[in-house]
């Protein structure tokens, strides 16, 4: 919308406004805006799907451990030699999600950390600003800053919640190896069961930069967070 706002303007201005000569209305006025209106939206899926990319490695772990479950619970609907094979087959696939969700917390731990910290903080300073504007009197600025913590607030919770979702499956997977009929399977896979579920008490967690378990905890505690600093700004305003 911002783009086309361009069209209803008694003064020609860009959009996105940025330092330009002065004679920039006479003679380059829709040359630029041809360029903003390519580059601006290019620029924001850029981002968008940078953002996604880090969720889609975090949601096809989940739809690995869902996969998994699913094939624990049929388990009973075979006979002993399948079922160890089946069971070594799953164990093993196991490893390697494992293996790929520790690859994986590389990539996203500083990224997901950074983006909580600042974050929280635009969204502090955000409302604080939304606070000292009159919405009668600037009704752009305050929904502008509406959406932007809008914004904010879900590049902070979409991470948290799939890797929330994560870390609910790999529990759920000792439920989903209890439901399958190993009262009638043979010692040995009674066994390998016993132990499998032993191992399965330590279920996959990401952690941000090592500090702390990336989940919805974690954006609740930002969002207090958050509000804290925006009412200590608020008493530090109140006093001056």
């Amino acid at each position: 919308m911002a783009l086309f706002s361009v069209f209803f303007m008694e003064t020609l201005a860009l959009p996105i406004p940025y330092w330009m000569p002065a004679s920039w209305r006479s003679s380059n006025a829709w040359p630029l805006f041809l360029y903003e209106d390519v580059v601006v939206p290019f620029s924001c899926l850029c981002n968008i799907q940078i953002d996604l990319f880090l969720c889609y490695l975090m949601f096809n772990f989940t739809l690995c451990l869902r996969m998994i479950g699913m094939r624990m619970e049929r388990l009973g609907e075979q006979n002993d030699e399948e079922i160890t094979t089946e069971l070594e087959n799953i164990i093993k696939t196991h490893q390697r999600v494992e293996c790929m969700a520790k690859s994986c917390q590389k990539i996203i731990t500083w990224p997901v950390l950074t983006q909580i910290i600042f974050s929280s903080l635009i969204i502090c300073c955000s409302i604080y600003s939304i606070q000292r504007i009159s919405f009668s009197e600037n009704p752009s600025n305050f929904l502008g800053f509406i959406q932007y913590v809008t914004a904010m607030a879900l590049e902070i919770y979409i991470p948290c919640y799939y890797a929330n979702e994560i870390t609910v499956e790999s529990e759920n997977l000792s439920n989903h190896l209890y439901n399958c009929d190993w009262t009638g399977m043979s010692l040995y896979n009674r066994r390998q069961i016993f132990l499998y579920m032993e191992h399965l008490k330590h279920p996959i967690a990401l952690y941000a930069g090592g500090y702390f378990q990336i989940g919805l905890p974690v954006f609740s505690k930002t969002m207090n967070n958050a509000y804290s600093l925006l009412a200590l700004l608020a008493n530090v305003n109140e006093e001056e």
